[in-house]
């Protein structure tokens, strides 16, 4: 089955669409139909689509709006409030529904009957999205409902477990799963991600890339060296880039939904904008990934903008317009990336400095960069060679090397990441410019450039910033959302956007 059509079954369990949350969700109850008359491969593609507009959509701009990866245009100036530190309880609202109701709740269904017939690899396939669900729910929030979580009919007032539990649970069901008798070439459920029928193989590879991001996000507060160890020597990892991609149609609600945000096709005006913290770095190492992801100015140049700060009003004399600044080259059918042979080579990298060899973690660092022009960019690999002479691999300063690069990389691909690769690997790093310093607060002021050193990013100027987020710190959570603490007492406290989660401190 043609994956356009996969589309088609995913949208056949839909109900209730409604602006920006609806792309590809499948309905709130997945009991409209009994349990008994659904299939695994009836429900999955909507769990998949309901996760991939969060992941892809709604999370992946904020974690870029964040991340210095994006700036905002004057024409979706609200989308600058969280580069700005304004962060509310509303923030995450909607991915936290989506990824209980839509995405958790469904893929309860999926495990029993998956488990009943002893399909191994369509479980482990829906213990994989269920572990990337609740990932991205304790990366965001740094703690989530878990242990409680998910019996609805019998506690709707869940504990909230730590991120810790979180990550030692979900860790643990991987594991789990991946330990059944899986037969490799028995076909699984029908997915967006792989088409119908792929083998049990393929989500063990998928399965083990996530386990790798698990654990990696571990090893900064834990000692998970020999699981990391021979998962890497295991090296059973996808070998191109795992991404849901030819299921987009140039329609609203069938579109990218990040692609859905920032166009007319999705009801709002163009478009988030190039990052001055991103340019630099493009522009020292020659990067022809500059011209896949983004769009010159109206004279032909690329011209970037700052975060949290809004061009074309203060600054009209000469940021007046969505085309006085580059935009991003959005297209309604860009893929929605689960994870990338670039992220993986990353990890690799990063494992072998700090427990193998520098001569190792030099080839992954250059295999990490060429796959992101070969596979992700879709460039010729051969363009990665002015990035790696700009910003060769230097062993005394990897963490350097590796989060400016994993970081650039993600930018344009997965914003959410590039975030909590931020956050954990502390690269790029704040240098002595600011935001004042970058731009005046008058009316004639323009960009200096010269102000800001490529691989380092900058406070947001002070006449923007919000109160709770101080110079030269990067958000580290959002806070709890208010769909669960106006419905569930259990909800902790507001804890600090400056509190780092648990595997960033």
């Amino acid at each position: 089955m043609k994956k356009n059509i996969i589309y088609g079954v995913a949208l056949a369990l839909a109900a209730g669409l409604s602006a920006c949350d609806s792309y590809l969700d499948i309905n709130d109850n997945p009991n409209t139909a009994t349990e008994g008359q659904l299939s695994a491969s009836n429900i999955f593609p909507g769990c998949e689509g309901a996760f991939m507009n969060i992941y892809g959509g709604t999370w992946h701009y904020m974690g870029a709006f964040q991340s210095w990866q994006f700036a905002q245009s004057a024409a979706v100036w609200q989308w600058g409030q969280i580069s700005r530190g304004d962060v509310t309880n509303e923030t995450g609202n909607s991915g936290y529904s989506n990824v209980y109701a839509k995405v958790l709740q469904n893929l309860n269904v999926v495990l029993r009957k998956s488990e009943q017939e002893e399909d191994w690899g369509t479980y482990l396939a829906a213990v994989t999205l269920r572990v990337a669900s609740l990932q991205l729910i304790v990366d965001a929030f740094g703690d989530a409902p878990y242990s409680e979580a998910l019996d609805i009919d019998n506690n709707k007032t869940p504990k909230w477990d730590t991120g810790e539990d979180v990550y030692k649970g979900i860790l643990a069901e991987l594991n789990e799963a991946l330990a059944k008798p899986i037969i490799p070439n028995k076909g699984t459920c029908t997915s967006l991600l792989l088409g119908d029928g792929a083998p049990a193989s393929s989500w063990v590879q998928i399965a083990n890339a996530v386990k790798l991001r698990l654990l990696m996000r571990l090893s900064n507060v834990q000692n998970v060296q020999s699981e990391i160890a021979a998962l890497i020597a295991e090296d059973n990892f996808p070998t191109s880039d795992v991404k849901w991609s030819g299921i987009f149609a140039n329609q609203q609600y069938k579109c990218n939904p990040f692609f859905g945000q920032f166009t007319d096709t999705g009801n709002h005006a163009p478009y988030c904008q190039l990052n001055i913290a991103t340019q630099k770095v493009y522009e020292a190492g020659q990067d022809s990934r500059m011209n896949r992801y983004w769009l010159t100015q109206k004279d032909g140049r690329y011209v970037g903008w700052l975060s949290g700060t809004y061009p074309g009003n203060e600054f009209a004399s000469s940021y007046n317009g969505n085309g006085a600044c580059s935009n991003a080259n959005l297209k309604y059918d860009d893929p929605i990336y689960l994870i990338t042979v670039a992220e993986i080579e990353f990890f690799k990298a990063e494992y072998e400095a700090r427990y193998g060899s520098a001569s190792n973690a030099q080839e992954h660092y250059e295999n990490a960069i060429k796959a992101s022009f070969s596979q992700t960019a879709g460039l010729p690999a051969d363009d990665a060679a002015t990035v790696i002479a700009a910003w060769p691999y230097d062993q005394n300063n990897w963490a350097k090397c590796i989060g400016i690069q994993k970081w650039l990389h993600l930018t344009s691909v997965n914003g959410f990441e590039g975030w909590c690769e931020l956050r954990r690997m502390k690269y790029p790093a704040f240098g002595s410019a600011t935001g004042d310093d970058i731009i005046e607060h008058t009316k004639d002021a323009t960009i200096d450039m010269d102000a800001l050193v490529a691989g380092e990013i900058y406070t947001t100027p002070s006449w923007e910033r919000d109160a709770q987020l101080p110079a030269n710190t990067v958000i580290q959570r959002w806070i709890y959302p208010s769909n669960s603490s106006n419905n569930n007492p259990n909800t902790p406290k507001p804890v600090p956007i400056t509190t780092p989660v648990f595997w960033a401190k």
